[in-house]
């Protein structure tokens, strides 16, 4: 099956689950996303700036809560 080019981006499994926690939680902090899917740090931030760069979600930096994704 052939997939539209801005759904392959949510195609892969991690930023599938990155997307269904933002559905439900709408604003979610990079931390608490990188520790419920074990991810690095750098990978998470990767996953969420493809999610972000092809428009499903934006990002916002919080002094004192780090970077926070929501859709």
């Amino acid at each position: 099956m052939l997939l539209e080019p801005h759904l392959r981006v949510i195609h892969e499994p991690a930023r599938l689950r990155i997307m269904g926690v933002l559905v439900r939680e709408r604003r979610v902090r990079l931390a608490e996303l990188r520790r419920a899917f074990n991810l690095t740090d750098g990978n998470a931030l990767a996953h969420v700036r493809r999610l972000e760069e092809a428009g499903f979600v934006a990002t916002q930096r919080r002094l004192a809560a780090g970077l926070e994704a929501h859709v």
